[in-house]
């Protein structure tokens, strides 16, 4: 699983949700989820600066680190704003990962079967931050046989990249999509369910 983009909370819930679970083998976590667990492990409040999140989240982020270390990859790299690759430990921000980091994820990728893509791992918006969700995508296009993509950025994305039509299954939740990693009862599955129940014959 490849766990990136902003809805930290959710992708938080969901990483820990699915390694409780054993569901998935290792987290390659980038993008905004990144910094929460790299300010965390570093101390380095500075990457908290673009992090909304309470302390219930951080303490689950800290639970997922110290209970599966073995199964979470974190950046050893990083792109701040001003275009230069440093250790997170001593970054001022983080707008991408880094080519280190991006090497050993696409190292992880070149032996996995199923590859789940949750949100970009930089700011892809622009070109100079879009090289790791760039090269990370097509490294799990290019190895994994099954894969799934979800929200419009990683969408938005994948298309920019030329890799859309090379995705297995594409979800254009957000949100939703996260949720349903975690718990796959959403309340409108629940709701046809019950509905089904009463009403269908």
């Amino acid at each position: 699983m490849i766990a990136g983009g902003a809805k930290v909370p959710e992708t938080v819930k969901t990483i820990k949700t699915l390694l409780s679970k054993n569901l998935v083998n290792k987290v390659l976590i980038g993008g905004l989820v990144s910094q929460l667990f790299l300010a965390l492990r570093y101390g380095n409040n500075k990457l908290l600066s673009n992090v909304k999140v309470d302390q219930n989240v951080m303490n689950d982020a800290m639970d997922i680190m110290k209970l599966f270390s073995d199964k979470v990859v974190l950046p050893m790299d990083a792109v701040q704003a001003d275009g230069k690759v440093i250790e997170p430990s001593n970054a001022q921000s983080m707008l991408d990962i880094g080519p280190a980091t991006i090497d050993l994820f696409i190292n992880y990728l070149e032996t996995t079967d199923i590859a789940i893509m949750t949100g970009p791992l930089g700011l892809v918006e622009v070109d100079q931050f879009a090289v790791g969700t760039k090269d990370v995508m097509k490294a799990m296009v290019d190895n994994a046989q099954f894969t799934v993509i979800g929200g419009g950025h990683t969408i938005m994305s994948a298309k920019r990249f030329g890799l859309i039509n090379r995705i297995s299954h594409v979800s254009t939740g957000g949100r939703a999509f996260i949720q349903f990693l975690a718990d796959p009862y959403l309340p409108g599955i629940k709701a046809l369910e019950l509905s089904k129940s009463r009403f269908w014959v």
